[in-house]
């Protein structure tokens, strides 16, 4: 969903690739790689900086041309909760939320959700952010990346700011 709702309230946000963007990097990875074979396949040129940008550029183009053209939802969120399908996570209710943050790095958005009872939610992270956890000490949330997605960013923040305000008035 682009955000072109007034009312955050009753919201419905299917966040998925935007097309536009990794049609972008792909035709750029796809031109390069082109040249890059052209290079190689001219008399002189069969030196391995050229092989090397043939196959880095070719499978970038793979990877944003798969991006492109797949439309499954990637972030789900209405008034109940919110789940990013790439995470183990499942769906998170409001009331499971404590707080978040948002950060843009470079043009790229995530936002890091921490829960009110970390521990129940631990066990549903990687074995490697479990350890991490245990031996830092560090605060446990779930991170959901808006990078290269459809949405607008400002918008979706505010109404899981709302939502998150919301179910902790209510509890």
């Amino acid at each position: 969903m682009e955000g072109k709702l007034s009312n955050t309230e009753h919201a419905i946000y299917e966040i998925r690739n935007s097309v536009w963007k990794n049609l972008a990097v792909f035709v750029l990875c796809l031109g390069l790689s082109l040249a890059a074979v052209l290079v190689l396949l001219g008399p002189s040129h069969r030196d391995w900086p050229s092989v090397a940008g043939a196959l880095f550029f070719g499978a970038g183009a793979v990877l944003f041309g798969f991006k492109t053209f797949d439309r499954r939802v990637k972030v789900y969120a209405d008034r109940d909760g919110i789940q990013d399908f790439r995470t183990s996570f499942g769906e998170i209710a409001w009331s499971e939320i404590d707080s978040i943050t948002a950060r843009t790095i470079k043009g790229n958005t995530n936002l890091t959700l921490y829960f009110r009872h970390p521990a129940k939610w631990l066990p549903r992270s990687s074995r490697l952010t479990q350890w991490i956890v245990s031996k830092t000490r560090m605060k446990f949330g779930a991170s959901i990346s808006l990078q290269n997605t459809d949405v607008d960013e400002q918008q979706f923040i505010r109404f899981i700011d709302g939502q998150v305000a919301g179910s902790a008035k209510a509890s």
